[in-house]
């Protein structure tokens, strides 16, 4: 049993921030969650999750403490205009999140996409969808480390509308990692549904 959401930022040490995407700054909340017994360069693998609308990293936990059992090091944060995060006001896009969510990746932990499992969910889904695209695209070039693709993709998305173009019911498969789950969501389940739908989701590709 978790303890109530607003008692978790009490239980735990100050975590990192970190000023990303100078086209429009923001300051991330983030934390690094690492196995019992870690010792450096021997964790099975790295994975990190991006979270959903207006709901912080922290809400991962189950998923996290599945994780690190495993053996994986995970890396959680707070999107910008919730929680820890910056609130700049003005319109966010989902490049504008994805661009966040790559330099965090790439920059401030130094992780290479390459070697990284990308689990998403919900709006982090949609916003993966624009990192996975961006890869493939070389937009992230300047940060990614040679890497065109994340080494694992399992993503939620509760919608595709408007991404792009019209994709018509279609996900673009062409800018997914050959290891890859993907889901589209009806976005009228109940929000617990989608995380419970999320997680077979996700434990699942990183177990194999």
């Amino acid at each position: 049993q978790f303890p109530h959401r607003h008692h978790i930022a009490l239980l735990r040490p100050k975590m990192p921030f970190a000023t990303v995407n100078a086209a429009a700054p923001v300051r991330l909340f983030y934390e690094v969650h690492r196995p019992s017994g870690w010792e450096p360069g021997k964790e099975r693998g790295r994975c990190f999750l991006c979270m959903g609308f207006q709901t912080e990293g922290y809400t991962w936990e189950p998923q996290v403490q599945f994780l690190n059992q495993l053996g994986f090091v995970c890396a959680t944060f707070d999107n910008r205009g919730c929680g820890r995060s910056g609130r700049p006001v003005y319109r966010y896009t989902t490049k504008m999140l994805a661009r966040d969510a790559m330099e965090l990746l790439c920059v401030e932990l130094g992780w290479k996409p390459g070697e990284v499992h990308a689990l998403a969910i919900s709006m982090g889904g949609m916003y993966g969808l624009e990192m996975l695209a961006g890869l493939t695209e070389g937009v992230y070039s300047d940060i990614s480390h040679g890497s065109a693709a994340f080494r694992s993709a399992a993503l939620l998305v509760t919608q595709t509308a408007g991404w792009r173009r019209g994709l018509e019911g279609f996900l673009p498969l062409g800018f997914f990692p050959e290891r890859c789950v993907c889901g589209l969501a009806r976005t009228d389940c109940q929000s617990q549904d989608l995380q419970g739908h999320g997680a077979s989701l996700l434990q699942g590709v990183v177990a194999k």
